[in-house]
């Protein structure tokens, strides 16, 4: 899917609402990127743009980033990893479990 396409179902008012209210709650940072670049793996261009936006550096550590690639291509479900297991930053190194 085309990210401009994409981008004009979400609703932005709400979002950054809900952003706004958990980031009230906690001393975490959250951002949400949507990438108009295609990717083959959308893990590693989550990681390079956390680190891009220097979320590494948070004080307490606990940056999150919601990052949407519309135009990522998926393996089949059988080879897909769970995001579950997609790894962990820390200490400026990514952890996978």
């Amino acid at each position: 899917m085309h990210p401009k396409h994409f981008s004009k179902h979400l609703q932005h008012d709400g979002i950054v609402a809900a952003i706004h209210d958990a980031e009230h709650k906690t001393t975490g940072q959250i951002r949400v990127v949507v990438s108009s670049k295609h990717t083959d793996d959308a893990v590693a261009a989550a990681q390079k743009e956390f680190l891009r936006l220097g979320m590494n550096q948070s004080p307490d550590r606990n940056g999150v980033l919601i990052f949407v690639a519309p135009r990522t291509s998926l393996p089949s479900s059988a080879t897909r990893p769970s995001m579950r297991n997609a790894g962990r930053f820390s200490g400026g190194n990514w952890r996978t479990p």
